[in-house]
């Protein structure tokens, strides 16, 4: 499943996605609101409508720094949804 924002925009299509990044380690203010093209599954991959995602301890460490993330990071790596 892809929960980030890694993966390379769909080219056939003009749809967004909401996401809460990291651009680098801090504080809360770090939390930075943006809007993204759809990520393209690969192989072996799903594409989801999230509904729900949940956020945890480790992302509160991966945005403090304590844990090395390739940035920008897209926090929440827990969700549901439907597959599109």
């Amino acid at each position: 499943m892809i929960f980030t924002s890694t993966a390379p925009p769909h080219p056939a299509s003009n749809t967004t996605m909401r996401a809460i990044q990291i651009l680098q380690t801090g504080g809360p203010e770090q939390l930075t609101f943006q809007t993204l093209p759809d990520p393209i599954p690969g192989p072996g991959e799903a594409l989801l409508r999230i509904h729900a995602s949940g956020v945890n301890f480790i992302d509160t460490y991966l945005r403090e720094g304590r844990y090395p993330a390739p940035l920008p990071y897209t926090l929440g790596q827990e969700a549901a949804g439907p597959i599109v």
